[in-house]
């Protein structure tokens, strides 16, 4: 059976034709992209889980609702058209879609959004997030300041997270969730520790920004802002779909 999927994939790959096509949209002074869908008949497309890793960057050419133009002729025709022809908003639709907060960080998520967000290498992250979990000199004394931070856990201790809802209550009452959130497991999770958040959440980044490192107060902010914002509420997003004829 194996030997027979791979033959059958390998068929596949050799069958496979590349098609050569163009994409055209339109670039507005408003500060939006419309893209070519061929006819103001398309169906709008709002999906409510879409979801934004720090790891990620979005490829625009991979998200667009864009009707695939087979020819360099044709490209420029539809170019031309718009170029020449005013253009008129002919359908508006809107839908509001609520968004999860992202999970606490495991060791891997960190890895990679320190890398996005603070240009750290996988081996420096763990190095500071090491110099973290074992302590700082603060006035208080020597606190470590993270959970251990070599984990596949996004569980959170309750007591925290009710730290958290507390928090939030106090600083931003807007996002105290009616219940506790929980983050899925992945199916391999291993949960010997709990994620990397703060041991001390009254320990903000604000307030041990003297005593740290550039690195280590970068990387602490990053976990401690994602421990909180893993507990907030839903966010509400808007989300708009605007047809354009030209």
């Amino acid at each position: 059976v194996a030997l027979h999927i791979v033959c059958q994939r390998e068929r596949e790959i050799t069958a496979f034709v590349p098609i050569t096509y163009w994409s055209v949209w339109t670039e507005y002074a408003e500060g939006f992209t419309a893209f070519y869908a061929g006819s103001s008949e398309i169906e709008p497309v709002l999906d409510d889980n879409d979801v934004t890793d720090d790891a990620a960057e979005v490829n625009a050419e991979s998200t667009v609702e864009s009707k695939r133009v087979l020819s360099e002729a044709e490209a420029a025709r539809i170019i031309q058209v718009a170029r020449n022809h005013p253009h008129i908003v002919c359908e508006a639709t809107g839908v509001t879609a609520q968004k999860s907060p992202l999970p606490p960080f495991i060791t891997s998520s960190l890895q990679q959004a320190a890398s996005v967000r603070l240009g750290l290498s996988p081996e420096e992250t763990m190095k500071v997030a090491q110099e973290l979990f074992e302590g700082v000199d603060l006035p208080q004394g020597r606190k470590g300041l993270i959970t251990y931070h070599r984990t596949d856990s996004t569980s959170l201790a309750p007591e925290f997270c009710a730290e958290v809802k507390e928090w939030l209550s106090k600083h931003d009452p807007d996002n105290v969730p009616k219940k506790t959130t929980r983050h899925r497991e992945q199916a391999n999770a291993q949960s010997a520790h709990e994620a990397i958040r703060p041991t001390y959440l009254s320990i903000t980044p604000k307030t041990v920004r003297d005593h740290l490192s550039a690195k280590q107060h970068q990387l602490y902010e990053l976990i401690w802002r994602r421990a909180v914002a893993s507990q907030c509420a839903n966010a509400l997003i808007q989300k708009s779909r605007v047809i354009i004829q030209a």
